[in-house]
This record gives C-alpha cells, sequence and structure tokens, in this order.
C-alpha cells in the first residue's frame, strides 16, 4: 500500500506502523509510572526550600506507605495470632533468587493456609497480611517498592509477584527444557517420569497440551542414547499408557 508525505509516495509497511504503536504505547505508560512516582515524592517535598540546617539534618519519621490495601478480616472479633505469624515466617520463606521458583512457592503458601479455616473471615485478608512475613531480602525490598496502596487482592499480589519472579525470559527457558526433555544417564524409567512431571509443574503456563506432553516424554525416554534399548515392539503401549495414567498435570 502507498502513502503521500511531502509529495512523495512512499509504501506503507504495518509491521513498522504496528512497531511505532508499541513505542508510543510503551512511552506513555512510562511516562504515566514516572508521573505516579514523582507525585509520590511531592507529597515529602518541602515547599519553601528554605529549611533550617537543624531540621535537614534531622531524620525524618518514615511514612506509613504500604503496596498492600489490606482488606477488613470481616468479622469484628478476629485477629492474626503471633504464634501463626510465626509459624508461616519460619516454614515459609522467598528469597528472590534465580534458583527459587513463584509458583511452586505461591502453591506451597497456599496449601499451607488451608490448614487454617476461619469462619466468616476473609481469605484474601488472612494470606495479603501472612504472605509479607515470609519473605525475606530482595523478595521484601521489591513488595515495598511496588506503588501504594497497588495491591488489594490476593490475586493481584499473586500476579505481580510471578511477573517479578517468573519473567518471560524464564518461561521460555523452562519451555525449551520442557520441549527438548531427554532421559539423563543412568536414569531409570520412573525417575525420568518424575522429572518430567516437576518440570510441567514448575511451570503451569507452559501451554503444552496433553497429547504433545506425551509425545516429548515418549521422544525424550525413547531417543536418549544414555539407557538401555527397550524394542518398541516388545510392549508398544507400555509407555504411553502409564503416561496416560498418571497425566493429571496443568
Amino acid at each position: 500500500m502507498l502513502r503521500t508525505q511531502g509529495g512523495i509516495l512512499e509504501t506503507f509497511d504495518p509491521e513498522i506502523e504496528r512497531s511505532k504503536s508499541c513505542c508510543y504505547e510503551a512511552a506513555r505508560l512510562a511516562a504515566q509510572e514516572i508521573q505516579q512516582h514523582e507525585e509520590e515524592e511531592e507529597e515529602y517535598d518541602d515547599d519553601d526550600g528554605n529549611m533550617p540546617m537543624a531540621q535537614f539534618l534531622t531524620p525524618a519519621v518514615a511514612p506509613d506507605r504500604s503496596s498492600i490495601v489490606y482488606p477488613a478480616f470481616g468479622r469484628n472479633d478476629f485477629q492474626l495470632r503471633a504464634d501463626l505469624i510465626n509459624l508461616f515466617s519460619n516454614h515459609m520463606q522467598f528469597y528472590g533468587k534465580a534458583t527459587e521458583n513463584p509458583n511452586t512457592y505461591l502453591s506451597r503458601f497456599l496449601r499451607m493456609c488451608q490448614n487454617f479455616q476461619f469462619q466468616g473471615v476473609n481469605e484474601d485478608a488472612i494470606r495479603l497480611r501472612l504472605f509479607p512475613y515470609t519473605l525475606r531480602d530482595g523478595a521484601l525490598e521489591w513488595l515495598d517498592s511496588e506503588p501504594h496502596a497497588s495491591i488489594t487482592t490476593w490475586e493481584d499480589l499473586a500476579r505481580k509477584f510471578c511477573n517479578k519472579y517468573f519473567s518471560p525470559a524464564k518461561v521460555a527457558k523452562m519451555k525449551l527444557k520442557i520441549s527438548t526433555f531427554q532421559q539423563l544417564d543412568g536414569e531409570r524409567y520412573h525417575e525420568t517420569w518424575d522429572r518430567f512431571k516437576e518440570l510441567l509443574r514448575k511451570c503451569p503456563n507452559h501451554g503444552i497440551k496433553k497429547g504433545n506432553r506425551l509425545n516429548i516424554f515418549i521422544l525424550g525416554y525413547l531417543l536418549s542414547l544414555n539407557r538401555q534399548w527397550i524394542p518398541l515392539q516388545t510392549d508398544p503401549l507400555r509407555i504411553k499408557m502409564s503416561m496416560k495414567h498418571g497425566i493429571s498435570m496443568s
């Protein structure tokens, strides 16, 4: 398609136009975020700019700002006990290291929360209050650095947490591990199967359909050169039936 610019006909490239549109949108969002941070900082600026030296050097009290808006429990007579907070703080810990998996951590956190059910109490209120006590070091710094009152539900917190610690690059790396899966040297069948399931569990958004998962595992198991060969004709359905029996994976 052609378009006119300054009397000259130019070829209209839809890919370039889409790229321009994406750049404009990214710039707009960046400017909006910068403005939001500037407005927050202005709350603590001194208007006259003539603060006395003694006052300037006096440590200011940190403002009471939190990225989480804590919902009401739903019961006026309920509060979290100190022993429950200590239990989560001591047994659930996430540092934000590259070796940690946020999806696995969230799953374990929710499973632990299921052990404590309180009649008439909002589950989000409990989860949002307990989760910060389980974060350490860089992970806690990340939560504190989120915009003020930007998290109002457990879904908000879980999504932001995964976006931070399970980046698209990490997802792509996990998907590559799954799609190129092979049996390891000296690894037994059930060990190979368990390791494959573990990869799928650590990347719940892998997007691979069950049938394709089956094919990936069979190929990875049969094509490995570091295993004892078992001819397919001896039992052609052995591996496939075993896979189908335990394929209840998300």
